[in-house]
């Protein structure tokens, strides 16, 4: 009885760590491993879209091609995505991939477009009924991954800005 006390709380402790519910978790995990199947298209066609918003497309245009690209962000969004529910993990990874966009130009005004973009991608390579629900929980999932990027980026100007008044 006290083992299976301490492996409930050691759940509990678990999910009640992390901000992005065990249902939310389990669709955009579900979603993912549905479409993952064509990693190239997906982010061959997140671009694509993403990069026509003018703003965005821009500060990319200025950056050297990657062929690369479309896969290092399937990569990351599988990390981001089997780690959803446990965010606490990959907090560390999603900071540093904020601040090396910091670097490349990103505002957070960037960070919606990013976001219904993704949102979108996913809607369009998924083959079943991406109702509300899904969309609900991707959202969550990226809103929260958003949330971390726009906290660095804001860390970020606020030093700069610093550093040029002094």
């Amino acid at each position: 009885v006290l083992l299976f006390g301490l492996f409930l709380l050691k759940i509990h402790r678990r999910y009640a760590l992390s901000t992005v519910s065990v249902s939310n978790a389990m669709i955009v995990q579900s979603t993912w491993s549905s479409i993952i199947h064509s990693p190239e298209k997906i982010g061959r066609d997140f671009y694509a879209t993403l990069f026509k918003d003018p703003q965005i497309g821009e500060v990319f245009k200025r950056l050297p091609h990657d062929a690369e690209l479309p896969k290092r962000l399937v990569s990351m969004m599988s990390l981001i995505v089997n780690n959803c529910d446990r965010m606490d993990i990959i907090e560390g990874e999603i900071k540093r991939l904020a601040a090396m966009h910091v670097r490349m130009g990103v505002r957070p005004a960037f960070i919606n477009p990013f976001i219904d973009c993704f949102v979108a991608t996913v809607k369009q390579q998924y083959e079943g009924d991406f109702n509300s629900k899904l969309k609900h929980a991707w959202y969550v999932v990226l809103n929260e991954v958003g949330r971390i990027f726009v906290e660095v980026i804001e860390k970020e100007e606020r030093k700069t800005a610093e550093v040029q008044g002094a």
